[in-house]
């Protein structure tokens, strides 16, 4: 039996809530979430929904490939008003790793790009050129290694980004040249004014990959490394 484990948890809002639970949508369904204010992890295994200081729920949930699922949830009078049963098989088919091929970079470290979909997304890694023509060991491998699993799942989808990052993102996975530039006099065509370019600035920094987009260097306002493909699900 899993052991218990209290989690002092800060108020989270229920925007929250949608997402970090996979099956939120099914959640709305069951309770009126406009009832709901907030909600708080009490343990590893339960939620409490509350009303300002008044609980209405307390739910069950359970992790499954890092991702948290409503089991269960009884209302004030203990009575159950939804329960979810874990499909595992579909969630392990859904959510497997498939790799696609593996390509030669033009990177100068004997390096080739490998893509891959997961739940519908497309990935890609940087790996060493040993490793062309062994697509299925490394999909083995992806699907039996939770490490390695993360590794290649566990990224921002490409729409956390601003359409204005999305867009040089893009221009770069386009790019026969695995490397993207802006020039300065590109910015204004791009209807990328001062204060837009502030807040691209600022969203590299907050994604952390300030790394592979880098400003005002080589006589280029941006410049996009191929890298950055690395980062995001598209």
């Amino acid at each position: 039996m899993e052991n218990l484990i209290t989690i002092i948890s800060l108020s989270n809002d229920m925007e929250n809530f949608e997402k970090g639970f996979k099956n939120a949508d099914m959640v709305k369904k069951a309770i009126d979430f406009k009832e709901c204010t907030d909600y708080r992890i009490v343990s590893n295994i339960e939620v409490l929904i509350y009303n300002g200081r008044t609980i209405l729920y307390s739910c069950c949930y359970e992790m499954y490939r890092n991702k948290k699922y409503i089991t269960a949830i009884y209302d004030r009078n203990s009575k159950i008003v939804y329960r979810y049963q874990i499909n595992y098989s579909k969630i392990d088919e859904e959510e497997m790793i498939k790799i696609r091929k593996i390509n030669q970079t033009s990177y100068k470290n004997e390096t080739s790009w490998l893509s891959y979909e997961v739940e519908g997304k497309t990935g890609y890694e940087i790996v060493n050129e040993h490793h062309l023509g062994k697509e299925k060991r490394i999909e083995f491998l992806c699907n039996k290694n939770e490490k390695l699993y993360n590794k290649y799942a566990d990224k921002n989808d490409i729409s956390i980004c601003s359409s204005y990052l999305q867009y040089i993102i893009n221009m770069c996975l386009q790019s026969e040249n695995e490397i993207f530039f802006v020039e300065y006099e590109d910015l204004e065509a791009l209807e990328y004014n001062d204060t837009i370019l502030l807040g691209v600035k600022q969203e590299v920094v907050d994604l952390n990959i300030q790394d592979v987009i880098t400003f005002d260097e080589d006589e280029c306002a941006i410049t996009v490394g191929g890298q950055v493909l690395t980062r995001f699900l598209f």
